[in-house]
């Protein structure tokens, strides 16, 4: 199974969406966000200790974690894919509430 994890930076309902989408495609992917697999406000350090366990995939906006030299080393030594998504600043807001 693959899984992805959205970062807080992005809509949890995004990443529900996502994951309700594919799911009739029974294809092993599941979609999940922070808020969901761990909860809102969790420290970087804490949920990718245990997403590490977990052989995921991480999604975000936030370049500064991998140029925060302890989170970046820790989601190099627990093996979790990063992909970073760059959106206007008119975009971000609209996700926002």
């Amino acid at each position: 199974m693959i899984k992805v994890l959205f970062d807080e930076n992005l809509s949890e309902y995004f990443a529900a969406g996502l994951n309700q989408l594919q799911h009739p495609l029974a294809d092993d992917i599941e979609v999940t966000s922070i808020a969901k697999e761990f909860h809102k406000g969790s420290k970087d350090v804490d949920w990718i200790l245990k997403w590490g366990l977990q052989s995921g995939i991480f999604i975000t906006q936030d370049v500064k974690i991998v140029t925060t030299k302890q989170q970046a080393l820790l989601l190099e030594r627990h093996n979790i894919g990063v992909f970073f998504f760059k959106t206007t600043k008119r975009l971000s807001l609209l996700g926002e509430s």
